[in-house]
């Protein structure tokens, strides 16, 4: 029913153990996780956290320091059937994917508040995406690239036909 927030000046870990949060469809602007200025979230997996469709949320919305090593994070889309990102960064915020698995229903898996691209940070060094590159892709325009030099995507398809994109250091 409520955002669970990690508070300015909190530095916190989350092991998922295996566990699922989610919020609920048509409760308006709930973000599953709120990661506030001057706050640090570490995301462990294995587990889920979920933003359902018809919901303005989205799973991860971080204005302070967010690190992903697992997990599975799922958004769908908005009330308004448009996109919603899996991990949106705004203001001085800063996302490091190193891991995880990243579903989303629309085109924007990461993304950045557009008047704040320029001060936030997603940087990826891991991590499997589901039918979105984060080598190349059109959050912040066309060919945006938030893979880290040193860093490569290895592409795929699985047996669904879904195109699956995993970030590997480059050998």
């Amino acid at each position: 029913d409520k955002t669970l927030v990690v508070a300015k000046g909190v530095n916190a870990v989350l092991n998922l153990n295996g566990k699922t949060i989610t919020n609920k469809e048509n409760n308006d602007l709930t973000d599953v996780i709120v990661v506030e200025e001057g706050a640090t979230l570490e995301i462990n997996g294995p587990g889920n956290i979920t933003a359902v469709s018809g919901n303005n949320g989205y799973p991860v919305f971080v204005w302070g320091t967010l690190i992903i090593n697992g997990g599975v994070i799922t958004s769908g889309v908005d009330e308004n059937g448009k996109a919603n990102a899996g991990v949106y960064v705004k203001g001085t915020g800063k996302a490091y994917i190193k891991g995880g698995e990243y579903h989303s229903e629309g085109i924007f898996t990461l993304n950045k508040y557009d008047t704040h691209r320029a001060q936030t940070v997603i940087e990826v060094t891991g991590g499997t995406f589901y039918n979105w590159n984060p080598a190349d892709n059109e959050a912040e325009g066309e060919g945006t690239n938030f893979v880290v030099d040193g860093y490569v995507v290895e592409e795929s398809t699985d047996a669904e036909g879904n195109t699956i994109y995993v970030v590997k250091e480059d050998k």
